[in-house]
């Protein structure tokens, strides 16, 4: 029994983590111009930065705002193109 619950929460990790490399983003935000998406972009990236020079053990991770990051630099990217 208590392998059975092991193997399960172990596949359930190992897919979730598989889910996580091939993020896909929703289109950015109808009336988002590409000027304001830099500006979002260069916001959360300074963000993320800030967080991961200050991380410290028993703080919580900079997961989020890497997650903001990637959504902000998606949302340049398309529209940019």
């Amino acid at each position: 029994m208590h392998k059975k619950l092991i193997l399960t929460g172990a596949i359930a990790v190992l897919l979730g983590g598989c889910a996580l490399l091939g993020k896909h983003y929703p289109p950015p935000p109808p009336g988002l111009t590409a000027e304001e998406a830099a500006d979002r972009l260069e916001e959360s990236k300074r963000e993320y930065d800030t967080c991961i020079q200050n991380r410290e053990p028993g703080r919580p991770t900079c997961d989020r705002l890497e997650d903001l990051y990637e959504r902000d630099k998606a949302n340049y990217e398309a529209l940019s193109r």
